[in-house]
């Protein structure tokens, strides 16, 4: 695959500042590509040169981020060492209707007939926890680990870079916005949906950077894809992810068909998700949420990313229950500003 103009542009930026391999690692491409592509630009490049570089880093980082073993048994502590305290969590709010009060759970039937992954996940799990909230919340930190694997390996892939792939999945584990998505059995929906995703993320990426077994990988890249939605409705903007991927590290114009896939399955999925959609909106108990009411995006969207980010840095005050956000003129400005700040963030980087 050919280097994006974006890739370039990187590549300018951080060579010679960087070596050859750390700058082939931050753009998720081989050496060889960094190395052809500069050698065109006339910079005269020693073989032996990037070889002591590499030894440096190995001698610097040691062993450790070559044993990809190691590195996901440090993950899977992690993660079960920031949420063991909640597997002796009770049933709490949405947990009483889905599970206590639910007459239909341990059977399959009707789960199966909604396709409901995230309802059938509490009847399989009641085969062996009864009502005991114990095997609830040690399938939510399985779930969550599984997770934490898979967005590694997810990273190590796509940005060829043990060091970074582990760092940021370790954050990704341990950081605690992820609280009501874990230690709540109700939000298991959550990781859920993201387990699946990211299998699709993973075969989406061996489609890309394979030439044999193409058919095989898209197949199971958009089966999981459809999985994820069974396990939440949120899983449709996948869809945007795919096709900003191959805008900003692959070619949307020559692979605009694989991306159709997706986008076909999206509109289906859409079709069918209405329905129950149009129920929830209706059947919404106002005093319970607030109200229901259609705001502009262009107010949802910058408060939403700036919430986001500033819960990402201070996750401080985290609740299981969201309430309509109240703020001054100056309070929104600020949070224009910083969701423009991030838009110009990602402008630059690309």
């Amino acid at each position: 695959m050919p280097l994006s103009k974006s890739q370039k542009k990187i590549i300018n930026k951080k060579y010679p500042k960087n070596s050859v391999s750390q700058t082939a690692k931050s753009i998720g491409v081989e050496e060889d590509l960094v190395l052809k592509y500069l050698e065109k630009k006339g910079v005269k490049i020693k073989r032996n040169k990037i070889s002591l570089e590499k030894n440096r880093e190995v001698r610097l980082w040691g062993k450790f981020f070559k044993r990809t073993d190691l590195v996901i048994l440090s993950l899977v502590f992690l993660s079960i060492l920031v949420y063991i305290n909640s597997l002796w969590g009770d049933f709490v709010s949405d947990d009483i209707s889905t599970i206590v009060d639910n007459h239909l759970l341990g059977t399959f039937g009707y789960y199966f007939k909604v396709m409901d992954l995230h309802r059938l996940l509490h009847s399989f799990t009641y085969l062996f926890s009864k009502l005991n909230p114990f095997g609830y919340h040690l399938i939510n930190i399985s779930i969550h680990t599984t997770v934490v694997i898979l967005l590694f390996l997810f990273l190590k892939k796509l940005t060829k870079n043990e060091i970074l792939s582990f760092v940021a999945s370790a954050i990704f584990a341990v950081h605690p916005i992820h609280t009501e998505a874990i230690s709540w059995i109700s939000g298991r929906a959550y990781p859920l949906g993201a387990l699946f995703l990211l299998l699709s993320s993973l075969f989406y990426l061996k489609e890309s950077r394979r030439e044999e077994s193409k058919l095989k990988f898209h197949f199971a890249s958009l089966f999981f894809y459809f999985l994820g939605n069974l396990a939440e409705g949120k899983a449709v903007f996948f869809v945007l992810i795919i096709s900003l991927y191959e805008l900003a590290f692959g070619d949307l114009k020559k692979n605009w068909r694989k991306v159709l896939g997706f986008i076909v399955l999206t509109i289906l999925i859409f079709g069918w998700r209405f329905g129950p959609l149009q129920t929830r909106i209706v059947g919404e108990n106002p005093e319970y949420a607030g109200g229901v009411e259609i705001i502009s995006p262009l107010l949802q969207v910058p408060t939403a990313i700036s919430s986001y980010l500033e819960l990402f840095v201070w996750p401080m005050p985290l609740t299981l229950y969201h309430e309509n956000m109240e703020m001054t003129n100056l309070q929104f400005g600020l949070r224009i500003s910083v969701f423009l700040l991030f838009l110009g963030a990602l402008v630059y980087s690309y």
